[in-house]
């Protein structure tokens, strides 16, 4: 448990995890800047749903996968990787780098939201405070699925860019050709951001590609584990 918190303690304190906030503060800022001067009247409600999906829907998948799988391509250049994998063990290393660069890639999507939630609330109370919590924890679930798909790329190349553009790539992909084949539940930015269709909005359809998104990041994983025990390469 120590080792993992170590872990996460050293995701969260990565240039990459600091980069990825300033990015998305900035975003948030462009957005606001949109929100005030469109508008006369202002509430934290409209505000913050303004704020929070008028363009990080569309690139939050590069931004969650940037701390850790990052961090990861890092380690296997530089040979810290086998350092700790000799220290802990691979299996062991696998798992708790798994489990660290989910809780981080939530993070990283949850924590500028929690700035703007309290931003917001400078302007007006909430009306739907709970709806505006539910989001940021859907969004929150939003980073460890994607981080977790760019994670379990890991084991599958040797290029760094590789874990930070295919999952954006494969989303912008399935954004544009979902709505033409009538599947626009799935439409991938409401999975980040329901309120943009919230008549298609359906958190079932939403959990299914959280499912799959970790689904294929566990498979990824499993397949670094079994290449490791009959290869021993690592």
């Amino acid at each position: 448990m120590k080792k993992l918190l170590n872990d996460i303690k050293r995701g969260l304190t990565e240039p990459t995890f600091f980069h990825s906030n300033l990015i998305l503060l900035c975003l948030i800022t462009i957005s606001g800047i949109y929100y005030f001067s469109k508008n006369n009247m202002y509430n934290a409600d409209t505000a913050f749903i303004t704020m929070q999906s008028l363009i990080i829907p569309f690139v939050a998948p590069i931004i969650v996968c940037l701390p850790y799988s990052s961090m990861n391509m890092l380690e296997q250049d530089s040979g810290y990787k086998r350092l700790i994998v000799h220290r802990i063990g691979y299996n062991k290393y696998v798992i708790m780098r798994f489990i660290s660069n989910g809780f981080v890639g939530g993070v990283t999507l949850a924590f500028p939201l929690l700035i703007l939630l309290v931003i917001c609330r400078l302007i007006s109370p909430y009306s739907q405070l709970g709806e505006v919590i539910k989001v940021i924890c859907l969004d929150f679930g939003f980073g460890v699925s994607y981080s977790t798909i760019a994670y379990g790329l890991t084991f599958f190349n040797n290029k760094r860019y590789i874990p930070n553009i295919v999952p954006q790539v494969v989303y912008l992909l399935l954004t544009y050709s979902l709505p033409y084949l009538n599947l626009d539940k799935f439409y991938p930015p409401l999975s980040y951001a329901p309120w943009l269709l919230a008549y298609q909005s359906d958190i079932q359809s939403i959990l299914i590609q959280f499912v799959i998104l970790v689904g294929l990041g566990i498979l990824g994983v499993i397949y670094g584990i079994l290449y490791n025990l009959f290869y021993m390469k690592y």
